[in-house]
């Protein structure tokens, strides 16, 4: 699969995921509960894929560096799902979500800063759309 396909999955995913999220504390649901089966799901999906693939037989060093990478990655990833579960309700989806969606500002800081990857003006203008597009959404 090319990368365009792979991001666009990706986005529709996650896009399923936030929904859900929505859809689970407007119907009262238990947002620990949720949680707890999303990475439990997550884990054992990770898992058997990795073993399906036969990546989960790198050599001992890049596996436990793998693994101490992957601590702080959960911790982030289980603040912010718990935190926009909290922010879902007490505000609106439609203005939560395009916040949260700029996200992708700090991958791309990351990837220009620490990785010298490098973006054309039309990109860079995008970006800055999507950046001024949010804070019209959540002014109102």
């Amino acid at each position: 699969m090319t990368w365009l396909l792979l991001a666009v999955i990706a986005f529709l995913s996650f896009g399923a995921v936030n929904a859900l999220f929505k859809v689970g504390q407007e119907g009262g649901l238990n947002r620990y509960y949720i949680t707890v089966s999303l990475y439990t799901v997550a884990a054992v999906m990770s898992a058997f894929w990795g073993f399906l693939s036969g990546n989960l037989t790198a050599e001992r060093a890049i596996a436990l560096k793998s693994l101490a990478l992957g601590v702080p990655i959960g911790l982030a990833s289980v603040v912010g799902v718990i935190v926009l579960q909290q922010a879902f309700t007490k505000g609106p989806a439609s203005l939560i979500s395009p916040i949260v969606a700029l996200n992708g500002i700090i991958v791309v800081a990351v990837a220009l800063l620490i990785y010298r990857e490098s973006i054309s003006v039309a990109q860079a203008a995008g970006i800055l759309l999507a950046f001024l597009a949010v804070l019209l959404i959540s002014r109102g």
